[in-house]
């Protein structure tokens, strides 16, 4: 557990007199009683409990002290209130947000068919150029999609069907230019389906929890798709090859897992291999997918250190990196655990050697993203950054939800308080870009 932790029941005092010797010797910030809690450490979620939660140096919603809550987007760096970030423009909750060389581009739930981008160059008050406006969400709350730096891919809905659609929705793979906007359909939905069904997928099934996500390397854009029905969840993986039309794809994998968590929508690739992850027994595996020979292996497995899942993911051509966080049943006195989710970022080799932790954190997670030089990823209220090599983290950004309190742990593994949502990050060559929640659901861009 955290610094506040450390000294558990010891803390308890007999009188004001031994609190304030205990105090001292500790050189605790302040005493409340009956904890006491270690320098940059408060109790703001729950002051009766005096669970010393609150990490006052980072958190952007009590920096300093409780209820001293920064601008939006701010960071909370050594107790004090960094720059506000930019809104560039509304999002919606349930966000989806990435980058290429020359734009930010986003989903959202405000118009959850609807790909929007603004210039990297953009200030607040630009109006978002909207890409494409037949995007299907298949439940996820906003369009998947992929981009690079010449072309968007998405699925792209197709109206006026009815019947053998997952979850009441037709729709075929299209590559949109970002230089003039030409559409061109990779796999009309006949080739859709037809890959769907060999996977084992029912293409009409519109019950379960029918998920997916898009990721591009060089030469192909790939497809996840995950389908929970009853006790089952089963995964296809799909690629097509970018810029030939009405091509029939190729399953490169498909897998099922019994009495898992939830159906995925996680897909990450480099130019050799495409990385997923799959739930079966409660435990989560990193399946890795070689796109030369369609071999698939497991990586790693039994999900991350706190039993929050391995997801979300990023990858470089080297390793797969991922942030878990989860509640733990107790803390180091034996008592039910209250307070926000121990979380850790973690970088997998291919090559199968041990994975590293890169960096521990607290709170729910968000999304994740990498470059050259530092892991990015972000919580419910919070953004990080830490060096690939690992080290200690530090924030980027705070109060991404606009004042809605953080996700906090209730009585143990047993469960916890409503949350804003999960966020997602992308970080481009200047700036990251963050789709925020809770009362703001808007595109922030801050500085990296």
């Amino acid at each position: 557990m955290r610094a506040a932790f450390v000294v558990g029941s010891a803390r308890r005092s007999a009188g004001a007199l031994l609190g304030t010797v205990l105090a001292m010797v500790a050189g605790c910030k302040k005493f409340t009683g009956p904890y006491m809690c270690a320098d940059g450490y408060a109790s703001c979620v729950n002051p009766g409990q005096n669970a010393c939660e609150t990490d006052t140096t980072t958190d952007g919603l009590n920096c300093g002290d409780c209820g001293m809550v920064c601008a939006v987007g701010a960071p909370c760096l050594g107790s004090s209130c960094g720059p506000a970030a930019v809104r560039i423009a509304q999002s919606g909750s349930s966000a989806l947000v990435r980058t290429n060389a020359s734009a930010v581009v986003w989903s959202g739930s405000n118009l959850s068919a609807t790909i929007h981008s603004l210039p990297l160059a953009a200030a607040a008050g630009a109006t978002p150029a909207a890409l494409v406006m037949d995007g299907l969400s298949l439940g996820e709350g906003h369009t998947p999609f992929a981009v690079d730096d010449a072309s968007l891919y998405y699925l792209a809905s197709i109206s006026g069907t009815s019947g053998g659609c997952p979850s009441g929705g037709c729709a075929n793979l299209v590559q949109v230019s970002l230089a003039n906007g030409a559409r061109t359909t990779l796999l009309p939905w006949a080739a859709l389906s037809a890959l769907l069904t060999d996977a084992g997928i029912p293409a009409g099934n519109a019950g379960g929890n029918f998920r997916s996500a898009l990721a591009v390397n060089a030469s192909h854009v790939f497809l996840l798709f995950s389908l929970q029905s009853s006790n089952v969840i089963s995964y296809a993986v799909a690629a097509a090859e970018i810029g030939v039309a009405a091509q029939n794809g190729e399953l490169l994998t498909k897998t099922t897992s019994t009495n898992g968590f939830s159906s995925s929508s996680e897909l990450v690739a480099n130019s050799t291999s495409v990385v997923f992850e799959t739930w079966d027994n409660n435990n989560s595996y990193l399946r890795v997918v070689r796109i030369a020979d369609k071999q698939m292996s497991t990586l790693s497995s039994n999900g991350g250190p706190f039993g929050g899942g391995i997801g979300p993911l990023a990858a470089d051509e080297s390793s797969v990196y991922t942030i878990s966080s989860g509640c733990p049943c107790n803390n180091d006195d034996n008592r039910p655990y209250n307070g926000p989710p121990p979380g850790a970022v973690t970088r997998i080799p291919f090559d199968g050697s041990a994975p590293q932790r890169l960096a521990t954190f607290w709170g729910s997670t968000g999304g994740i993203d990498i470059n050259s030089t530092h892991v990015y990823w972000s919580t419910d209220t919070t953004a990080w950054k830490v060096p690939l090599a690992g080290g200690t983290p530090v924030a980027v950004a705070g109060n991404l939800s606009n004042g809605v309190a953080a996700y906090q742990c209730m009585s143990g593994c047993n469960g916890g308080s409503s949350q804003s949502g999960p966020t997602s990050i992308a970080v481009a060559s200047s700036a990251l870009y963050v789709a925020a929640t809770g009362t703001e659901q808007s595109i922030l861009k801050v500085a990296r």
